[in-house]
């Protein structure tokens, strides 16, 4: 970059309008993270969110781990070494207890069905409920289901596929995707190597084909995930529909309006997604009629106090400390689900964020001013006795990101500062 920015400064360019540098990041970024993802992971109505991170999901219920042995018959490192050493899932499974990762499916009973448990036994509270799982984890009667993945309780049964062609160019292991995922033909020839070398987590002799009951792939392109999934949904391509785009190549946010109709019977990413939501909240008038309450394990977040919970490691496990969630373990978090009303909470903005503002990497900011503004100037849903800034369309949602965002609004940049000002004790 040294040419460029020289250039910039002997023109005078730097710190003008339209000037400046633009660069390459580095790596992909989505910049107006914090309203995107309230939107995105609905913590408008409901918090925390179930996340998982993708590598360890693959590895684990493709069962890449069979084919791998101990860790250093394959790196050569020092003697005497405390964590170089094992095989990678048994540290898979140890960073699932011991709150590092978060991990689906979580345990080896339905989570929605554990509350519930757990009142029946007394619990009244949410703090007691919490406590009643972990007692049922320490003695063995709840378990992780990282612990024992091959087991068929454990397995993954529903796969969406969106923007991405996880089937092959995407998939590292493909032919395991194949073989586990999907229990189709294969050229798997990889020898089982991790029988015996395997301490934590539970070794079935045979290795189960075809987890998924279930793969639908939203795509505009016939690629290999379209081939090998049940159901395609025809989504519409660029200049199709409208949208928020980023990218890794400069900071820049382009907001995309559709130039054409989608062909056929193609549809926007939103509007598939909105019809996913009315579908399941029909369905479930008759199954989930009444909210139910969920168990969510949640790992020690960066950017929260929980990520110093552990000055040193210990596992609870081995009776090396006590099990106590935000701290040695996952925290446990009830989060009440309501199905019934998936399509009225998909299509309005929450009163979360009116209530508790939004953020990201450990600021928080209030947009209780943005939230009213967007009441009494833009599109609303009524229910639940209270107007709410439509998200029906997909034009709304992009608004709605962009006038609560700080790299699209100056206010709230201000807003984020002054918080990180506060953080850090200046004036």
């Amino acid at each position: 970059y040294r040419a460029g920015i020289v250039g910039l400064m002997l023109t005078g360019c730097v710190g003008k309008n339209g000037g400046g540098l633009n660069h390459y990041v580095g790596q992909e970024k989505l910049a107006p993270q914090a309203p995107w993802a309230t939107i995105a992971f609905a913590t408008d109505w409901a918090k925390p969110p179930r996340l998982q991170n993708a590598p360890s999901f693959h590895y684990v219920h493709t069962d890449q781990w069979r084919y791998e042995g101990e860790f250093t018959a394959y790196h050569p490192v020092p003697p005497d070494q405390d964590f170089a050493k094992g095989h990678t899932m048994d540290l898979q499974a140890k960073a699932v207890r011991l709150g590092w990762l978060p991990f689906y499916p979580q345990f080896n009973r339905n989570s929605l069905e554990l509350v519930g448990e757990a009142e029946a036994a007394g619990a009244k509270t949410d703090q007691q409920i919490a406590a009643w799982a972990v007692e049922q984890l320490k003695s063995g009667d709840l378990e992780f289901s990282v612990d024992d993945p091959d087991a068929p309780e454990n397995w993954p049964r529903v796969w969406f596929i969106w923007r991405g062609n996880a089937l092959m160019s995407s998939a590292k292991g493909h032919e395991f995707f194949l073989k586990h995922y999907l229990g189709t033909h294969n050229n798997a020839h990889a020898d089982e190597l991790a029988e015996g070398t395997v301490q934590d987590v539970k070794w079935r002799a045979e290795a189960p084909q075809g987890k998924f009951d279930l793969v639908v792939d939203i795509n505009f392109r016939m690629d290999t995930s379209a081939l090998y999934s049940d159901i395609v949904l025809p989504t519409a391509t660029w200049y199709e529909k409208s949208d928020l785009n980023t990218t890794d190549l400069h900071s820049y946010i382009h907001p995309l309006q559709a130039a054409v109709p989608p062909c056929w019977e193609s549809k926007s990413d939103w509007d598939i997604f909105r019809s996913f939501a009315k579908k399941i909240s029909e369905l479930s008038r008759n199954h989930f009629p009444e909210p139910v309450r969920d168990l969510v394990a949640v790992p020690l977040l960066h950017d929260t106090p929980a990520e110093m919970a552990q000055p040193t490691i210990q596992d609870w496990r081995k009776g090396e400390c006590e099990p106590i969630p935000g701290k040695t373990m996952p925290g446990l978090v009830v989060v009440e689900r309501d199905y019934a009303n998936l399509y009225n909470r998909f299509i309005s903005l929450g009163p979360s964020v009116r209530e508790q503002g939004i953020g990201m990497h450990g600021l928080n900011w209030s947009v209780k001013d943005l939230y009213d503004e967007m009441v009494e100037t833009r599109a609303t849903e009524q229910w639940n006795g209270r107007p709410m800034p439509s998200l029906k369309d997909v034009e709304d949602a992009a608004n709605a990101i962009l006038l609560m965002a700080p790299e699209t609004n100056g206010e709230v940049a201000y807003r984020a500062f002054k918080h990180e000002e506060e953080n850090v004790g200046l004036p």
